[in-house]
């Protein structure tokens, strides 16, 4: 059983963001779990027409990487765009099977 020190739920841009976190403080031994066979979240999840942020574009933005965002609230690839300049990670899908044993700290 693999055992890290720090364990990512989702890799969406929260996930993404942690692990950057992470990198900065010299942590590399995590993990991001993600159900679907694709890293970004909701953002390459869900697609359609006009599809756009809801709160203010410069919120997405991370301490020390700035964006000129071209519009307020940035329309899905502008975001996708955005995330995409950050370093990236290596990702090999798995399934999880089982369930999460809190009495045991693990899947089984």
């Amino acid at each position: 059983m693999s055992q890290h020190t720090v364990i990512i739920i989702g890799s969406g841009f929260g996930g993404q963001s942690a692990a950057i976190a992470l990198r900065e403080h010299g942590i590399e031994d995590f993990v991001i779990l993600e159900r679907r066979e694709f890293m970004g979240g909701t953002w390459l999840q869900n697609t359609y027409p006009g599809a756009a942020v809801d709160v203010q574009s410069p919120l997405y933005c991370l301490s020390g990487e700035p964006w000129d965002w071209t519009q307020m609230f940035a329309e899905q690839q502008e975001l996708a765009d955005y995330i995409a300049m950050f370093p990236g990670f290596s990702f090999t899908f798995r399934r999880l099977t089982g369930r999460f044993r809190p009495e045991h700290h693990a899947f089984a």
